[in-house]
């Protein structure tokens, strides 16, 4: 098994953080707490877990407002905690442990012990490193991104685009109802009880919200009343305004740890449309609070997460989400962040006034939107995922570029193909040339000078392809992906690989 280096900075994390609200003594004691929960439920059904550590650290991560906030939800990482993705925090059940030990540096020596202790726990239950013991070796898979393996592999859910709309139609009375007619008929339901669990401790989140807000000195007194009110709106009811809308979008996304966001233009469109017909918002109203949600984005620091996505087909109402997307153009040429990653879908009958104003953001040097052709990407989508039209048109990029569905992907690809480190064994005879090590398995190569074609080339590189895609974990009676007799013939010198 791969030697594990848990001390070394494991997570991505480009952007440094904001320094947190919370004293390293608070830091240190939430961090017991949460440890000594986990502990205590290590048997129990894995969703009860998982709530009732989320409650020792809910509503207490989140930190007060900043000067120019208009929306509330700021919040906090710990070195131990539960999360999504790495850049904010970790996967699951987490420990980072280089920044625990950097705690020793904040605190009393009398402390270290306790810290110590964390440590010592976390090494047998931090997620990441039991996924990295389960897959590193010391040929093949190495940790993303060591470009030194065929193989990089990383731990992340931050792929998820929740579906919204949902939320925004039931909100959170009517999540709790389905909720709770689902457990009434699947009683014992050890994920449907935490669910309902998990949504009682969100409504405490929202409470805790206010008290934030009022204790926020840098906002001015007529925007912290504003705010209160749509934040007691959404305790109990669906949301009816274009704000109150964005901030329970916003807060649940902070719970759920999603750091990208979707079509934005379908879930908040309308209600803009709306407001500003009734005259509760102007467009430029309606700018300033999303340039204070660019702004929260932006102090996440995922730097290459954080997708807004507007534009394209499969929108119920274009002409609110365009109005939606006009004004966040409008932002972006403004703000010029790095985060979100604004994203612009457009087609053949894309409003050609929107498309100017996207292409004006990035002539005027404002790196976004980035730009994804419907006409294109759509039958791409179709023929890649195996979906019918109506699907596609729900495609979405997050992150790095990687194309996943609204409101239904869930998992994120957390195995890179380093196909040139391929191509560099297969040119070697199965010598990696950086460290010397034979990495082919019992695929047989031929020398460079007994290729004489570009075909032989190719098809020993793909040979070498085929290999890198088989689990070798397991003996290869256990692989799906070939039987035992294809495996035996890469035995044979010159024998061709077929597909599956």
């Amino acid at each position: 098994m791969k030697h594990i280096n848990i001390d070394g900075a494991q997570n991505v994390e480009v952007s440094r953080k904001l320094p947190s609200e919370k004293t390293p003594a608070r830091q240190l004691d939430m961090m017991e707490r949460y440890t000594e929960v986990y502990r205590s439920h290590l048997n129990d059904d894995k969703s009860l877990r998982e709530v009732k550590c989320l409650e020792v650290i809910y509503p207490g991560l989140f930190r007060h407002l900043q000067k120019g906030d208009l929306i509330a939800g700021r919040l906090d990482f710990l070195p131990i905690g539960f999360g999504c993705v790495t850049s904010v925090g970790g996967v699951g059940h987490y420990c980072v442990f280089h920044k625990l030990r950097g705690l020793k540096d904040q605190l009393p020596e009398s402390d270290w012990p306790r810290i110590d202790a964390l440590y010592d726990f976390w090494q047998d239950h931090d997620l990441k490193t039991l996924y990295c013991q389960d897959v590193l070796d010391e040929t093949t898979t190495g940790r993303f991104i060591d470009c030194a393996y065929p193989y990089m592999a990383t731990a992340r859910l931050s792929g998820m685009m929740l579906d919204y709309t949902k939320l925004m139609r039931l909100g959170v009375p009517g999540l709790k109802r389905e909720i709770a007619e689902r457990l009434a008929a699947d009683q014992g339901n050890g994920y449907l009880q935490a669910s309902l669990e998990m949504m009682d401790l969100f409504v405490k989140v929202i409470r805790a919200q206010k008290d934030l807000v009022a204790d926020s000195g840098d906002v001015p007194m007529e925007a912290k009343q504003r705010m209160i009110g749509d934040l007691t709106a959404i305790e109990d009811n669906p949301p009816q305004t274009f704000r109150q809308a964005l901030q329970l979008f916003w807060l649940y996304a902070l719970c759920a740890g999603c750091i990208n966001y979707g079509r934005l233009d379908i879930v908040l469109g309308p209600f803009l449309k709306a407001d500003i017909e009734a005259g509760i918002e102007t467009e430029d109203s309606a700018q300033a609070v999303l340039e204070s949600l660019w702004m929260l984005i932006e102090n996440r620091r995922t730097t290459v997460n954080g997708r807004i996505i507007v534009g394209g087909r499969g929108r119920p109402d274009p002409e609110a989400a365009d109005l939606f997307a006009k004004i966040c153009l409008r932002v972006v040429k403004k703000l010029r962040c790095v985060e979100p990653q604004f994203t612009f879908r457009f087609d053949a009958e894309t409003d050609p006034a929107l498309k100017d104003m996207a292409y004006e953001c990035i002539a005027a040097g404002a790196t976004y939107p980035t730009l994804y052709n419907d006409d294109v990407n759509i039958p791409a989508v179709q023929y890649a995922m195996r979906v019918d039209r109506e699907t596609a048109e729900q495609y979405l990029p997050f992150g790095c570029g990687e194309f996943v569905i609204q409101g239904q992907s869930l998992g994120t690809p957390n195995t890179l193909l380093n196909m040139v480190k391929i191509l560099q064994i297969a040119m070697n005879e199965g010598v990696d040339p950086m460290d010397g090590k034979q990495k082919n398995g019992f695929v047989q190569l031929k020398p460079l000078v007994d290729l004489t074609t570009f075909e032989a080339f190719y098809d020993q590189y793909k040979k070498m392809l085929e290999w890198h895609k088989l689990d070798r974990r397991y003996p290869y009676e256990q692989t799906p992906m070939m039987d035992k007799t294809q495996l035996d013939a890469w035995r044979e010198p010159g024998t061709e690989i077929g597909g599956h």
